[in-house]
């Protein structure tokens, strides 16, 4: 069974590795990657920054090893991740020993545990990964050492569980969902009597490890509420509860409890939304439904597994319909790396559901220990049910729901992969990458957004994104005829700007009249906080020159005879150009073709 298992992780390494390797970095990624080239790793302010309501020193330093090892190097990124998630698998399978020893029915719970896509997209975003993996892990671990702990009496197995929880919160606060499971489990399965009787014989006869936890909790939380902005926002009602509630459960947990949800529905540039179809959701539906009330009329605490399974769920959705989909509405429901960590808790619930607990320590001293059969058919039978070995109706029904799940989370994987494989980010990396160090000055500003999304502004810029290339760029301030900006291969070429033009000028055969007297040219649009362009496409009678100011950028433009454009990099939030004269300058300049935003080929820009 050992073996077996063994080669179940070996399995989900290679599937999960294989996805992550044709994967690349993808928004909150490149924030990261600068954030740890601006700052040492030990940096208490950069270790200690809320990025999205997060606090996540661990990850910050995860971040920072491996951009020191490789920047904008994403196999190392990849290996890692893989290497952390075969950990997170091997941990899973010591949870299950501890709880029901080496039966072969473990295979089922984890089988589901690694190969659900239900921790697919988590895992393949590498700003996602950060945070759940290492909380997955906590989880994992914490009710390991706890279980330990309750077999064999020893405080420092339950301490080790309270070290485990306090580990995953340097890389995520969700860990903190951690210690309300540890508590349930040992409440259910471990204590018995009324719930009052319960409770009040856990915090006698294990009050030194009850009272770690508290302190733990209370001392992150009073962190948290102190120095971290909230994650909910107003507008979180319990009608949003209830539709995220209904998103995330039928289109997403049911269906990827079976290895769903098979489709999925693009979403930005790279990824998409479980989007099983109303069929697949019905079956599926009715097929967990139908499991969990044979398995509760079955007896044997299933119960009490799936109502543990209902609230952890509960609190999930609960604190994702008063943060996040204030903001993006009840769809987030529908976004997995959301919901990773319920992959880990329906694991142990099913195997709680199903398999009977380890009554005391190993069958034999080692569980490798090759056991000779005994003769008769009774001796036999004992044999069997003491090393968990499956009776003969067992067998078949084990090997084929692994089988199943496994084959159904494949499809799901790989319908997945096609839509995050084609990462427009990673043409434009690679390709700026290998560009030499005597590439001419290229127009920094916002890169294309399916490279990187402006939400991540300013770290969107070309020289932040690209900052270990050897590309130089125009800072602030720079003025020049023309600019030179990078395709989407990231390679240089003639650039102009796409961006928000101004509004028209009151001389009907000129324009803007600039260049004799300062002048204010409305946009039509503001623009975010940023670097940008401004282009000044001009007719001029003589050489002279314009000072320009947009933004907290103020620079002077060089004007030649006839046609041309001017170029300035500025850096703030324009909502407005100025022009004004030089000294000694008086030459009128019309211009009809003022426009503030992005270096783009010139082919795109307007």
């Amino acid at each position: 069974m050992l073996l077996v298992a063994g080669a179940l992780i070996a399995l989900q390494a290679l599937l999960r590795g294989w996805a992550a390797l044709r994967g690349y970095f993808y928004i909150d990624d490149f924030t990261f990657i600068e954030r740890a080239l601006e700052h040492s790793a030990f940096d208490p302010d950069y270790l200690l920054h809320p990025y999205n309501n997060h606090v996540m020193p661990g990850s910050y330093l995860w971040v920072s090893a491996l951009t020191a090892l490789a920047p904008l190097g994403w196999t190392p990124v990849a290996l890692v991740s893989t290497a952390v998630q075969a950990l997170l698998a091997i941990s899973c399978l010591l949870l299950l020993l501890e709880l029901f020893g080496a039966r072969w029915l473990i295979l089922v719970p984890l089988t589901l545990m690694l190969f659900t896509p239900l921790n697919l997209p988590g895992f393949l975003w590498w700003a996602a990964a950060l945070n759940q993996l290492p909380q997955q892990l906590a989880m994992v671990l914490a009710l390991f050492f706890h279980v330990r702990y309750l077999r064999t009496g020893r405080t420092v197995h339950g301490l080790l569980g309270v070290a485990a929880v306090a580990g995953g919160l340097l890389f995520s606060e969700k860990t903190l969902l951690a210690v309300p499971l540890v508590g349930a489990v040992h409440l259910a399965y471990f204590t018995a009597g009324p719930l009052g009787r319960r409770v009040r014989d856990t915090m006698t006869q294990h009050a030194p490890v009850v009272g770690a936890y508290a302190v733990l909790c209370a001392a992150y939380l009073a962190y948290y509420v102190l120095e971290v902005p909230t994650p909910t926002r107003e507008g979180g009602t319990g009608q949003d509860v209830v539709d995220v509630f209904g998103k995330a459960v039928f289109s997403g947990v049911l269906p990827s409890l079976l290895g769903g949800p098979w489709q999925w529905e693009r979403i930005g540039f790279a990824g998409g939304l479980a989007a099983p179809g109303v069929i697949a959701t019905s079956l599926s539906t009715v097929a967990v439904l139908g499991f969990i009330v044979w398995t509760s009329v079955r007896g044997r605490g299933a119960t009490r597994a799936w109502l543990i399974l209902l609230a952890y769920i509960g609190a999930v959705v609960a604190l994702l319909a008063l943060s996040r989909a204030t903001i993006v509405g009840p769809v987030v429901g529908r976004e997995l790396r959301y919901l990773t960590d319920i992959a880990v808790v329906a694991g142990i619930c099913v195997g709680l559901a199903v398999i009977p607990l380890r009554p005391g320590r190993w069958p034999c001293a080692d569980p490798l220990q090759r056991v000779a059969a005994p003769g008769t058919r009774a001796e036999r039978t004992a044999w069997r049910e003491q090393l968990g070995l499956p009776s003969v109706a067992e067998a078949p029904l084990v090997l084929t729901s692994v089988a199943l799940l496994i084959i159904s989370s494949f499809v799901s994987t790989v319908t997945y992969d096609r839509l995050w494989h084609p990462n427009p980010a990673r043409a434009f990396v690679e390709g700026a990458k290998r560009q030499p160090a005597a590439t001419a000055a290229v127009a920094d500003g916002a890169v294309p957004p399916e490279v990187a999304w402006p939400l991540i502004a300013p770290y969107n810029t070309a020289s932040r994104l690209l900052a270990p290339t050897a590309i130089t760029f125009m800072r602030p301030g720079t003025a020049s005829d023309r600019i030179t900006a990078l395709d989407h291969n990231g390679a240089p070429v003639e650039g102009g700007v796409s961006g928000v033009g101004a509004v028209g000028g009151p001389d009907a055969e000129c324009g803007w009249r600039l260049g004799v007297q300062p002048v204010a040219v409305p946009l039509t649009a503001d623009l975010y906080e940023g670097v940008h362009i401004v282009r000044i496409g001009y007719l001029s009678a003589a050489e002279t020159s314009l000072q320009v100011t947009a933004g907290d950028t103020t620079g002077t433009v060089p004007v030649h005879k006839g046609l041309g454009a001017a170029y300035l990099v500025v850096r703030g939030a324009p909502h407005r150009v100025e022009v004004a004269p030089t000294a000694g300058g008086s030459s009128v300049v019309c211009s009809r073709d003022i426009r503030v935003g992005r270096p783009v080929p010139r082919s795109e820009a307007p």
